[in-house]
């Protein structure tokens, strides 16, 4: 049986390219992230089928605007418009900087509650979450 529809996980491996720029905190803690997600979610079978997009050409070669910046992102959403695939996307969580020093992350009121309700009380399960976010 064909899954409904699908849960698309995204995440970028490019970097700044600056002087002093750490990639490990910008695209290597979010790529790491991603692979140990695929690790976890490859053996589960759920209601949706689970895709994680890695993408390249996310930061700006010059100024960052709309033309000049998430090249790889851009490309993939394209692909999907033409193919159909994007009618399958039934959620998009989109992995960042998850690897900073004193990162800290905020639900943010435009996603969808019932997947705000899911990853928060799947991250205070599995212990993931500081005493600040409970």
């Amino acid at each position: 049986m064909k899954s409904p529809g699908v849960i698309l996980l995204g995440t970028h491996y490019d970097t700044l390219l600056m002087d002093n720029f750490v990639g490990a905190d910008d695209a290597g803690s979010s790529t790491a992230l991603m692979l140990e997600l695929a690790r976890l979610l490859c053996p589960q079978k759920g209601k949706y089928a689970v895709w994680i997009a890695f993408f390249d050409g996310e930061e700006a070669m010059k100024h960052w605007s709309d033309t000049d910046s998430r090249y790889g992102s851009r490309q993939m959403a394209a692909s999907f418009s033409s193919s159909g695939d994007i009618k399958k996307i039934k959620a998009f969580l989109l992995a960042d900087i998850v690897g900073g020093r004193e990162a800290q992350f905020l639900a943010r009121i435009q996603f969808h509650s019932a997947l705000i309700d899911l990853v928060w009380n799947t991250a205070s399960q599995a212990g993931l979450l500081w005493p600040l976010f409970e």
